[in-house]
């Protein structure tokens, strides 16, 4: 079995404990986790441009993808394989999924958050997120996106989504690039952001304005 394959069916985790969501030091494959709606660590890589304009470059996930099929999300993401930190399991996903690397001291660490999503499946996945920002003004044509995973990237300007956040009607285009390098014209509206169930995008949003306009000192 292939370092890929066994990512992808056989990844194994650390159970956390609530309510303080300590090590449990029990590990089995994630999809066990799944089933059994235990909880595990994720982690959260939000990459920002602040030139041209403040943006949030944002994945739209695989129409084929377990949760949240063809949604934008973040644009780096994954759960927390047992013994890597969320900073390995960052490093490891820009490079599997975006074939970029990063180095891990421009990480800024924003906190930490409980998600609760419904995969495709049925199945209830639990886990503590750990969440970073990153400031990468170089043009995303460079990425190359893993087909399974991601089904596009773009760069949306920050002004536009804060009004679709804030406004249940608006709408705009954004120009986009499809993982076989083409290019196409996306719609973003709020339907379009995975369901969660606290405002997690818009949050975000709100976050990432405040700290390209200089606040340094972020929580989530």
């Amino acid at each position: 079995m292939n370092r890929q394959q066994f990512h992808d069916d056989d990844l194994q985790v650390q159970i956390l404990k609530p309510p303080f969501f300590d090590p449990t030091g029990v590990v089995i494959p994630r999809t066990e986790a799944w089933s059994k709606g235990l909880w595990y660590g994720a982690a959260n890589l939000w990459v920002v441009q602040s030139d041209p304009v403040p943006s949030i470059i944002y994945q739209q996930r695989s129409p084929n993808i377990g949760w949240a099929p063809s949604k934008l999300d973040i644009l780096i993401a994954g759960h927390c394989e047992f013994l890597h930190t969320p900073l390995e399991t960052l490093a490891q996903e820009a490079l599997e999924e975006m074939s970029v690397e990063y180095d891990q001291s421009r990480f800024i660490s924003i906190g930490k958050k409980l998600a609760v999503n419904i995969g495709q499946d049925g199945t209830i996945r639990n886990s503590v997120n750990y969440i970073y920002l990153v400031e990468d003004n170089l043009p995303i044509d460079r990425f190359i996106m893993q087909k399974k995973e991601v089904y596009a990237i773009c760069s949306c300007p920050l002004s536009e989504i804060l009004k679709v956040h804030t406004d249940p009607n608006y709408s705009y285009t954004q120009p986009a690039i499809k993982h076989d390098g083409s290019n196409f014209d996306l719609t973003i509206n709020q339907d379009i952001f995975p369901p969660n169930w606290d405002p997690y995008h818009y949050k975000m949003a709100l976050l990432i304005d405040s700290y390209l306009k200089g606040n340094k000192n972020l929580i989530y």
